[in-house]
This record gives C-alpha cells, sequence and structure tokens, in this order.
C-alpha cells in the first residue's frame, strides 16, 4: 500500500514540475522570434550606450527580454517574446546597451532561424 501511494505522490509530483517547466518557458522566458515581427520605434545613439525602443507586429505575445552578441562592430540583439501573461504583459520594448570602450557601426535584429537577421542601424549605407 505505501508503495501504490509513493508512486502516485511521485507522479503527481512529475506532472506538477513538467506544468511548471512548460509554464514558466512559454509564458514567462519565452522565446525568439522572426524579425521582420519586430518593429523599431526609436534609436538613440549615445556617447556611452545605445537606448532602443519597439513593439511587436503580434498582438498575442509579450515582450519577456533579449539577449546581446557582439560580433566585430555589429550589435546582435535577439528578443525574446512569451505569451501573454502577467508577467509580460505587452509587446513593447526598451532595450539599454552600455557601449563603453566599445565601437559599434551596425546593429540588427536577430531572429529564431539560422539566417534570420534585420539590420536596423543604420538604415542607409
Amino acid at each position: 500500500m505505501k508503495n501504490k501511494y509513493k508512486w502516485i505522490f511521485s507522479s503527481v509530483g512529475g506532472l506538477l514540475l513538467v506544468a511548471c517547466s512548460l509554464y514558466f518557458y512559454y509564458f514567462i522566458y519565452g522565446q525568439e522570434v522572426r524579425s521582420d515581427s519586430i518593429i523599431i520605434n526609436e534609436i538613440n545613439i549615445k556617447k556611452n550606450g545605445i537606448h532602443i525602443s519597439g513593439d511587436t507586429t503580434n498582438s498575442a505575445i509579450g515582450f519577456s527580454g533579449y539577449e546581446t552578441e557582439l560580433v566585430g562592430v555589429q550589435l546582435l540583439i535577439k528578443p525574446r517574446y512569451s505569451f501573454v501573461s502577467p508577467f509580460n504583459k505587452y509587446g513593447r520594448f526598451e532595450i539599454e546597451y552600455d557601449t563603453k570602450g566599445t565601437r559599434i557601426s551596425e546593429i540588427y535584429i536577430v531572429g529564431k532561424e539560422k539566417n534570420d537577421k534585420k539590420k536596423i542601424w543604420p538604415l542607409h549605407k
């Protein structure tokens, strides 16, 4: 009888762990999106930093974070979006990047596919 309760407790605990992990990934952490679904509203280049504000074309996802990578003089920004939740309510985003001692000539939004890269600054070159 004890083994039966252990098995039930372990199964329920395992299912709860899986459900919590899935909720965290899809509603809090998020995943990368296509670069063409990102709209850039403003880019401010300052002496020691870059400020980028924008939005998404999809109304069902909320901004959850971003990752940056500096490759030579190119700044690559990988935004993450999750399903709209109390944690990530809006698609609008504000990105701040500290450029102290760094030379940046181009800024790209990088999407989830391998070759999904959209140049956002400078627009004409």
